[in-house]
């Protein structure tokens, strides 16, 4: 079973953006340890080919274009290797305990759902983290992370040929919001037979700044598309 992990990034020279890049290199170390331990075959990242960052609007005066996590997603799959996939955040700290749960649980299911809470680290907590060496001592402290319960619909296992048979991402959504919630439906109902777990363990986020903007115009067409369907 080779497995592939798909995770959608954009970033730009802002300090948002630098932030945002600064948490990725200290998640890729993990995943690349993940990979050496043979839990993980690849991670590729998938990148949205029409974002257009704030930067290039100001020196190029061309119209803005929100990142994309649907089409960040569907680049990824499309260049990834393995027959499993998993699909986690930039910002999420990759955990061994689940990896390997999941590679256990696609076994018998053509899709699981990894989690069901998560983690939160505070702003000043994830600076020390991504500033230290890998910061372990700060996991262990309950006073950086706030738990909030959450369906975590977007990080997922999958089989390739479930990923395929649901049709990927919808790039109608902009940004990010919902997209995961509405893959997530959209697989449940084409692929029978997937598993909501959970591992029970939680996922691990770190703090980046984000723009929370679109997810009203998400949230509209979501609710467009579960009225058509009817389901």
């Amino acid at each position: 079973m080779k497995v592939s992990v798909l995770v959608p990034f954009g970033a730009d020279d802002s300090p948002a953006g630098k932030q945002r890049a600064k948490v990725w290199r200290h998640n890729i170390r993990r995943w690349d340890a993940l990979r050496t331990q043979g839990l993980i075959d690849e991670v590729i990242v998938g990148v949205d080919r029409l974002f257009v960052p704030i930067g290039e609007v100001r020196a190029q005066m061309i119209e803005p274009r929100p990142f994309s996590v649907s089409r960040a997603l569907n680049a990824a799959a499309a260049h990834a290797r393995g027959d499993v996939f998993l699909m986690f955040g930039a910002d999420h700290v990759p955990d061994p305990a689940v990896v390997g749960w999941a590679r256990e649980e696609i076994k018998r299911h053509p899709w699981v759902r990894l989690y069901d809470h998560v983690l939160y680290a505070s702003e000043a907590a994830t600076h020390l983290i991504v500033d230290g060496p890998f910061g372990e001592n700060l996991f262990k402290d309950a006073a950086n992370w706030h738990r909030h319960p959450a369906p975590c619909p977007g990080v997922l296992a999958v089989t390739r040929s479930a990923w395929l048979a649901a049709g990927g991402m919808d790039e109608r959504f902009a940004g990010w919001g919902y997209e995961d919630t509405e893959f997530l439906s959209r697989l449940s109902h084409a692929v029978p037979g997937g598993s909501m777990g959970p591992s029970g363990l939680p996922l691990r986020e770190l703090f980046v700044p984000s723009n929370r903007d679109l997810r009203g115009e998400n949230l509209t067409l979501f609710s467009k598309i579960t009225t058509e369907r009817g389901w």
